[in-house]
């Protein structure tokens, strides 16, 4: 079962047991977790926003300390990467190219798909690429703490993912799995 985790999970790295529970049931080769480029960037966006408001470098200095904690965490887990992708390779034609050779590249659709996403279900810029990328990689579950984008996602009915909280996965996953694998003894 291939999982894509957003932005938000990674950053909180411990902070919850349903990320332990996900290493757990990843390091028994029951899940794979799945991460692009653009979870990666939009974790040292906090670094950028700190650069332009100027903040002190106190500040800076533990925002570079969190990176490390929230890595070293997730370092039992060998991520894979969702961006060998055609919405990504989308992404990467793209750049320099009028919106006419982006419509002909994509045979798929997919530019269309991420509008409609922004435009008719109002989801922000960063979570429908991240939304598109597991989509186009055919993930079955994209995890997200925002309880405001799974709601926003209940009405794309021809998405893939189902989006969902790590919370909701694992109650999901343990009434699947035989009882010796209950989120409690993962």
């Amino acid at each position: 079962m291939n999982i894509f985790l957003d932005t938000n999970i990674i950053i909180e790295a411990g902070a919850r047991k349903e990320h332990h529970d996900l290493i757990a049931l990843a390091k028994k080769g029951i899940i794979n977790l799945f991460i692009s480029l653009d979870i990666l960037g939009e974790q040292k966006y906090r670094q950028l926003l700190w650069f332009y408001n100027k903040n002190s470098l106190g500040k800076l200095e533990q925002i570079e300390e969190n990176d490390k904690k929230e890595w070293k965490f997730w370092q039992e887990v060998n991520f894979e990467s969702a961006d060998d992708c055609s919405f990504s390779k989308l992404v990467d034609y793209s750049l320099n190219k009028t919106e006419e050779e982006i419509l002909k590249f994509d045979n798929k659709g997919e530019y269309q798909l991420l509008d409609e996403l922004k435009m008719k279900f109002k989801i922000k810029d960063k979570d429908s690429i991240n939304i598109m990328v597991a989509h186009s990689a055919n993930m079955d579950y994209f995890l997200t703490w925002d309880n405001d984008l799974i709601k926003k996602t209940k009405q794309v009915l021809w998405l893939k993912p189902k989006v969902a909280t790590p919370f909701d996965f694992i109650q999901t996953m343990s009434k699947r799995l035989p009882k010796n694998y209950t989120p409690c003894n993962l």
